[in-house]
């Protein structure tokens, strides 16, 4: 099976974390990223 990118994207105070934790508890998921277009200080 070939990888797949997929980008979500979501408003505030939805259930965008729970849904991040369910991709990234998956055994065929290799990396999940939050916020990825923030600016980290």
């Amino acid at each position: 099976m070939s990888n797949k990118i997929i980008a979500m994207w979501s408003g505030p105070r939805n259930l965008s974390t729970a849904l991040m934790r369910s991709f990234a508890s998956r055994s065929d998921v290799d990396n999940v990223l939050d916020e990825p277009f923030m600016p980290h200080i």
